[in-house]
């Protein structure tokens, strides 16, 4: 399919899952400035990074693994639609069969709905230029490499078997079954125990990271304008 194996295609799909739900926690860490699990689901995954980096990687083919010879300005258009059609759809539905939003985009301007709008459009853009160009090169030879095949499909069972029991009980849960069934909830609490601490690791990281870059741009105009008072009490 597109040139890649269904192997390749499930390692892909949990891979980019995962880095997408990391990049949620450390993206509203840094905004918000406060630790905050991301993602429809209850494990560290958020499918709609995976199905937008899939749907990319199956658009280019095979050509993908030569990232060099794809067009920046191509990738990047490409790129940009691909993911806001994701985005559109995966907001839409579940909008339509949870009545819940996990993002919102009304109070951006040139937005259709609140599930799509223009900013975020260019960053997806933007993001699939890096993500082809620099991380899914060393990414695909990392992980399908290392790993041999024989053990890599016991890892992708285990994980899609979690993957799925996650999807059943965040829509019983989602749907209020959660309040009939204590046993139901006690497993979503369970699955909540490894992206709980992922998210406190990761938010905690990226808030730290950003106040010291904060920290340093102020010391460097501290910097700035002692030096400018120095030269004007020089001159």
């Amino acid at each position: 399919m597109g040139g890649f194996t269904i192997y390749q295609i499930l390692w892909y799909f949990l891979l980019y899952s995962v880095l997408g739900w990391a990049l949620e926690v450390a993206f509203h860490g840094v905004t918000q400035g406060k630790v905050i699990n991301r993602g429809f689901l209850n494990g560290p995954v958020c499918p709609v990074y995976g199905f937008g980096m899939l749907l990319v990687l199956l658009f280019f083919g095979k050509g993908i693994q030569g990232a060099e010879e794809i067009s920046t300005g191509w990738l990047f258009l490409w790129g940009m639609i691909l993911a806001t059609v994701v985005e559109l759809i995966g907001g839409w539905a579940l909008d339509a069969l949870f009545h819940a939003r996990w993002w919102d985009y009304r109070d951006k301007p040139f937005n259709f709905r609140g599930y799509i709008c223009l900013e975020f459009s260019i960053i997806w853009g933007l993001g699939i230029c890096f993500v082809v160009k620099e991380v899914h090169p060393a990414l695909s030879g990392a992980a399908l490499g290392l790993v041999p095949e024989r053990i890599g499909w016991v890892i992708l069972a285990l994980s899609y078997a979690g993957y799925f029991t996650d999807v059943v009980v965040t829509v019983l849960t989602v749907r209020g079954f959660n309040q009939k069934l204590e046993d139901l909830d006690r497993l979503r609490a369970s699955l909540r125990i490894v992206s709980d601490s992922m998210s406190e690791v990761i938010g905690t990281t990226a808030i730290t990271t950003a106040q010291k870059v904060e920290a340093g741009q102020v010391q460097a105009a501290l910097l700035r304008a002692e030096f400018r008072d120095a030269a004007q009490e020089t001159r």
